[in-house]
């Protein structure tokens, strides 16, 4: 209490904080039924090339297969989106302050439908603001 800290945005960019933004909704592959049905004949199609003959196999054994392939393109397309959006961030958002870009600063990454994000406060705004933004202009990152 009654400390006054004299610095210059310099040294204040250089204390950094850690925080998990969710951007699941920004990032979740939006795949209709009838995409996702389309994609498990695709799916289908391969294992039925791969295999031979899937006449051997029970029905409910090739849906859980299909359902457990769909899932992991879907996790596929979603981790990539991930980091295209870190990817961005770090293009858009104070990018000589990154590591990744030659900065000593910050650093972020995409873990499992969030972004992890080690930086200053006032980029942490940015980083929140570029987010706001996203999610007001409509469809998720692609």
């Amino acid at each position: 209490e009654g400390i006054v800290r004299v610095s210059t945005i310099d040294d204040f960019d250089r204390r950094t904080d850690t925080v998990v933004y969710h951007i699941h909704d920004l990032i979740k592959p939006a795949l209709s039924e009838a995409q996702k049905i389309e994609l498990r004949k695709i799916v289908r199609s391969v294992m039925e090339l791969r295999r031979g003959n899937v006449g051997t196999m029970q029905r409910e054994q090739i849906e859980a297969k299909l359902t457990e392939q769909v899932d992991t393109v879907l996790t596929v397309l979603e981790t990539r989106r991930g980091e295209r959006l870190a990817n961005m961030i770090r293009e858009k958002v104070g990018a000589e302050w990154w590591r990744d870009n030659g900065g000593d600063a910050g650093s972020i990454g995409y873990w499992h439908g969030r972004l992890v994000v080690t930086h200053s406060k006032r980029i942490h705004r940015k980083v929140q603001e570029l987010l706001e933004q996203l999610r007001s202009s409509g469809p998720p990152v692609s």
